[in-house]
């Protein structure tokens, strides 16, 4: 349930959990992605931040490069 209300709503900022439930694949992955550049993150102390505007971003970024 709790997952079904990041997809419908989700906050500005997630952590890699929020990620995962908001794109629908696994928090490893995220933390790969990002860690690979793809997803932009905020560091903050131990902390790792996604703002939703940039995983967004990143995700239509990668939909027009795999079309090409």
């Amino acid at each position: 349930m709790e997952g079904e209300n990041i997809r419908a709503n989700p906050p500005v900022l997630m952590n890699e959990r929020e990620v995962a439930r908001f794109i629908g694949i696994c928090p490893r992955s995220v933390r790969n992605f990002s860690a690979r550049g793809f997803l932009p993150v905020i560091r903050l102390g131990r902390r790792r931040l996604f703002r939703r505007d940039a995983v967004l971003a990143a995700l239509k970024s990668l939909e027009s490069a795999a079309r090409s």
